[in-house]
Formats: C-alpha cells, sequence, structure tokens
C-alpha cells in the first residue's frame, strides 16, 4: 500500500510539473499568475508528502515571494497566511523548529491585523493552537498550556450564547491532554470531567452517547497513568456498559474489544492475571469473530500477544510461547500478502 501510494504521488508530480510548464507558457510575461501560482503549490504539497521537505520548502518560499509580489498592496492577503502556517510546517518536520515558529508566528501576526476589529477571531484561535501543538509536539508543556488557554478563552468569548459546546469542549480536551502528557494527573483529571459534565447536559436526552463514552474512558485512561487502578476499573466498566448499549444489536465491535483490552491491561498491571487473560480472551474470541476467514488480521496477533505476555509473567512458558508462536505465524502470513 505504501509503494502503491509513493508511485501515485510520483504520477501526480509528473502531471503537476506539466501543468506548471503549460501556466508559464501562457503566462509568459506574468509569473506571479494565479495558475503558475496554483501548480507551485500543488508541487509543493506533494514534494513535502514524498518526505522531500527540502524541495518543499524551495517551492513554498517561491510561492510566498510570489504571492507577496501579486498582493504587494495586501501584505496581509489570506493566502500569504497559508503559505507561512505550510512553511512553519514543513520546517518542523525537516528539524528546523526556530524557523517553524518563527512562520507561524509571523501567521499569527498577520490574522491579528486582518482582524484588527475583532481579536475573538476564530482564524486567530487557529494560530493559537497551532503554536500551542507545536509547543506540545517539542514537549515544551508550559508554552503548549499559555497558547492553548488563550485560544480556549477566545473560544468561550465566541461561543458566549452557542448552545453548541463542542469547540470548547475540544480546546478543554487539547488542554486535558497536554497536562496528561506532562504528567500534571490532577488537573488532567480537572479538565476531562468538565467535559464529562458538559456532555451530560448536552446528551441529557441519552446518557449511553458516544461522547459521553469517549469521556469516561479518556478518564480510565488517566487513572491507569496515575497508577491508580481501582478508579480506571470504575470508569472502563462503565465505559464498556454504554458500549453494549450502543452497539446491541452487535456486541462483535472494535469498540468493544479496545475497552476490553484497557480492563484487560489495568488487571495486569494489578498483578490480577487470571482476570487480564479473562478480558485478553475475550477481545481475542470477538476479534476472530469479527474477521471470520481472515485471521490474518492484525487485532487477532495484539490479542495473541497480549495473552502471551500475562502467561510470561504467570511463569507459564510453555502457554506463553503457544501464544507467541501463533500470533509469529499470523504475522508472517500478513507480510507474505
Amino acid at each position: 500500500d505504501y509503494e502503491i501510494k509513493m508511485e501515485n504521488r510520483k504520477d501526480a508530480l509528473k502531471y503537476f510539473n506539466e501543468a506548471l510548464k503549460i501556466g508559464k507558457n501562457f503566462n509568459v510575461d506574468n509569473e506571479n499568475h494565479l495558475e503558475v501560482l496554483n501548480s507551485l503549490t500543488e508541487i509543493g504539497f506533494v514534494v513535502e508528502r514524498l518526505g522531500d521537505y527540502e524541495n518543499a520548502l524551495n517551492y513554498f518560499n517561491e510561492i510566498l515571494e510570489k504571492g507577496k509580489k501579486i498582493n504587494v498592496d495586501n501584505p496581509t492577503y489570506p493566502e500569504i497566511v497559508n503559505t507561512l502556517i505550510e512553511i512553519g510546517f514543513v520546517s518542523e518536520r525537516n528539524g528546523d523548529y526556530e524557523n517553524a515558529l518563527k512562520y507561524l508566528n509571523e501567521a499569527l501576526e498577520i490574522r491579528k491585523k486582518i482582524n484588527v476589529d475583532n481579536l475573538n477571531h476564530p482564524e486567530i484561535v487557529d494560530s493559537l493552537r497551532e503554536i500551542g501543538f507545536f509547543f506540545e509536539r517539542k514537549a515544551d508543556y508550559e508554552n503548549a498550556l499559555k497558547y492553548l488557554n488563550e485560544a480556549s478563552e477566545i473560544r468561550k468569548k465566541i461561543n458566549a450564547n452557542n448552545p453548541n459546546q463542542s469547540e470548547i469542549v475540544d480546546s478543554l480536551r487539547e488542554i486535558g491532554f497536554v497536562f496528561e502528557k506532562k504528567g500534571d494527573y490532577e488537573n488532567a483529571f480537572k479538565y476531562f470531567n468538565e467535559i464529562l459534565e458538559i456532555r451530560k447536559k448536552d446528551f441529557a436526552h441519552n446518557l449511553n452517547h458516544s461522547k459521553i463514552l469517549d469521556s469516561l474512558k479518556e478518564i480510565g485512561i488517566v487513572f491507569k497513568r496515575k497508577g491508580d487502578y481501582e478508579n480506571a476499573l470504575k470508569y472502563f466498566n462503565e465505559a464498556l456498559e454504554i458500549e453494549k448499549k450502543i452497539h446491541t444489536d452487535n456486541l462483535k465491535n472494535p469498540e468493544i474489544i479496545d475497552t476490553l483490552k484497557e480492563i484487560g491491561f489495568v488487571f495486569e498491571k494489578k498483578g490480577d492475571y487470571e482476570n487480564a487473560l479473562k478480558y485478553f480472551n475475550k477481545a481475542l474470541e470477538i476479534g476472530t469473530k469479527i474477521n471470520g476467514d481472515n485471521q490474518n488480521h492484525p487485532e487477532v496477533v495484539n490479542s495473541l500477544r497480549e495473552i502471551g505476555f500475562v502467561f510470561k509473567r504467570l511463569g507459564d512458558y510453555e502457554n506463553a510461547l503457544k501464544y507467541f508462536n501463533e500470533a509469529l505465524v499470523i504475522r508472517k502470513n500478513i507480510n507474505a500478502d
């Protein structure tokens, strides 16, 4: 699949280069024409997907210069902002964090100028979040929180009279995940619990809603990481009950497998290997049924390995080898295809 994608991208690059050549021939007296710019943009995106970040940067910088010439009387043109953001993203992928931050900040400043009469604008929120995510990827959690909190405050103002709280929930989740990565579980709980309460109000007519389920699992994962296994089990089991109600006509569901495995992992962490095996075996049984005649599936491999690890921890090496070998055979079959 990967090789096919790469070949398709190379074919796309060939055609976009042809389009660029034709565009330049048609606009021989104006190389800053929008058609030329569009072709350069398309080539830049494909080159980036091919992992050639140096050349992608060359294309996007050329687009930026041409864009500035086209919009010489309007340096705050939105397309210039989009190019700055793209250069920021590619610079980061290329390991040039200093320039990545420089371009993302430049985009933020232009957006502030564009929306000078309304600094509580969604585009400013987008830039603040982009910079916040940049710092999060760098594990600079303090700066990540600074920008994500600023974005969150603006979102609250924008949605002050909006009964749909989805954007506010998104911001709370983003901040909660940063606290979780930082190891500040108390604050992570605070944000995830706030989300759970909002969702319970939003879906008061249906407390078996998938969004409530997501919140329960997120809180369960934080408890698991904190080492509070009793509370982790409480939230995962509550999530499992909701999943069974949601999928009452089809209990052979990947979501149920995920929750069974989470419960299995918690029991394993607790040293309760009997219950760990019980839940991993349930996950394996459902995964086997879901995949029917196609048992050469990564989900089946994962369950077999997890059971093997539990037997290994129990010192039952014979059964551990049995499950590891079964997983190995399936992996070989998958890779053979």
